[in-house]
């Protein structure tokens, strides 16, 4: 008996479904485009009754395979009519309430691309209601570009390699006792193109650009790094990634790229106090990259920098740019740099500076030509006992010392520089 009534409570189940996909797709396509013509039917016209489907996508029969997408766009749709329309405070916190249940829901934790305009559209109508409402309106696009942000990032990475060239000073000798690294906002790099949105944000005197400003600049932080090897591999012309001999994937060693990180003269330069500093080589694990979870709220991840003679004069004129050309984007006058960025957005963060702890990810430490006596002394007092970490493809765990190496003027090819390993 019990059995039965399970079943007939099953098939009314589906048939309510299979009713509510139909309300769904015809709401979807009776409002294409949403205007102040058809913004208040298109409010009244949408049902709520409709996200209470979302505990059943991943078990309904024909609605699982894109149910969770339907949903999204009706209640975008929902969310632009309400913003073309005088907003009342009850209305939109009547739809974050909407929004952030389908969110929460683990059937829609990936429809990361509609959730992004689902906050962004929440954040334009917190912003219609008042200054009184701008920290939820900030709060909001924070939520938006943190799904925009996470679009752009597809891998993690184990037991990848970067150099970095630091001064020596207060902030480094802390980050080396607490085995932390410094991040920043882009707003304190030296490059005042650098991260092209920002800089087309401050363009344009306009409330909603300042509000997105101030929220990449209060969660967005970047650590820069050199390193010579492109991060992804060769591509063939059926878009699969070339192999050597052994079946290894085949990565390209960046343009003009023909020596080790540690040799370049202008980062030298440019980064490390005219050599009287260091450069670092770190061997990051998989926990530096952090991805969409249902309960996240942090992304990072890495990128290879471009860079380009014309990208870069294309924006004037444009009022978009992609995530990559956004923040990964730079003129080809920095090409020196080899860069390989880490990208890291918390929507909680504030400031322009974090620090993140990466124990164990030290490999060597290169002290510069013109590096003090008492600067080596310390930093190898501070790491004389931190060890690197690594794994073998077994997973067994593999402790080594950290090496330093001393940079000299190589005699035998005048020009050239050379490390010593001390």
């Amino acid at each position: 008996m019990k059995s039965l009534i399970i079943v007939i409570l099953d098939s009314i189940r589906k048939c309510k479904l299979r009713k509510y996909e139909f309300e769904i797709e015809s709401y979807i396509n009776n409002y294409q485009q949403i205007n102040k013509t058809n913004a208040e039917k298109a409010k009244r016209s949408f049902s709520e009754e409709w996200l209470r489907l979302c505990p059943y996508l991943g078990r309904a029969n024909r609605f699982n395979e894109d149910g969770a997408s339907k949903l999204g766009q009706a209640l975008i749709k929902y969310s632009a009519a309400i913003e073309q329309l005088p907003c009342k405070e009850s209305e939109v916190i009547h739809l974050k309430e909407l929004i952030d249940t389908y969110d929460r829901d683990k059937d829609c934790r990936y429809k990361i691309s509609i959730k992004e305009a689902l906050y962004f559209n929440l954040g334009l109508c917190w912003h219609k209601l008042g200054t009184r409402y701008e920290d939820d309106a900030l709060l909001a696009f924070k939520k938006s570009l943190f799904f925009l942000l996470e679009q752009s990032n597809h891998k993690s990475y184990a037991g990848l390699s970067a150099y970095g060239f630091r001064k020596c000073n207060e902030f480094l000798y802390k980050s080396l006792i607490n085995e932390q690294l410094n991040i920043s906002s882009p707003s304190e790099f030296n490059d005042p193109f650098d991260c092209p949105i920002l800089v087309l944000l401050n363009m344009y005197d306009d409330e909603i650009n300042k509000l997105i400003l101030k929220a990449y600049n209060d969660s967005l932080k970047i650590a820069c790094f050199s390193r010579k090897i492109k991060l992804l591999p060769e591509i063939s012309e059926q878009g699969e990634p070339k192999t050597n001999e052994d079946g290894n994937p085949i990565y390209l060693h960046k343009q003009g790229c023909d020596k080790d990180e540690y040799l370049n003269e202008l980062m030298w330069a440019h980064y490390a106090d005219f050599h009287k500093g260091v450069c670092i080589k770190y061997h990051f694990n998989a926990k530096m990259t952090k991805m969409i979870t249902s309960s996240n709220r942090i992304i990072s991840y890495f990128k290879d920098v471009k860079y380009s003679e014309n990208d870069m004069s294309k924006y004037s004129n444009k009022d978009s740019i992609s995530v990559e050309d956004s923040f990964f984007l730079k003129s080809k006058n920095w090409e020196y740099e080899n860069e390989l960025r880490y990208l890291y957005f918390d929507i909680d963060g504030t400031g322009k500076h974090k620090q993140i702890d990466i124990p164990n990810c030290i490999e060597a430490v290169y002290f510069g030509v013109k590096c003090a006596q008492s600067d080596k002394d310390t930093i190898r007092k501070i790491l004389k006992d931190q060890k690197l970490i690594t794994y073998d493809l077994q997973e067994n765990m593999i402790e080594k010392g950290i090496e330093f190496y001393q940079m000299e003027m190589d005699m035998n090819q005048f020009g050239q520089l050379k490390a010593v390993k001390l």
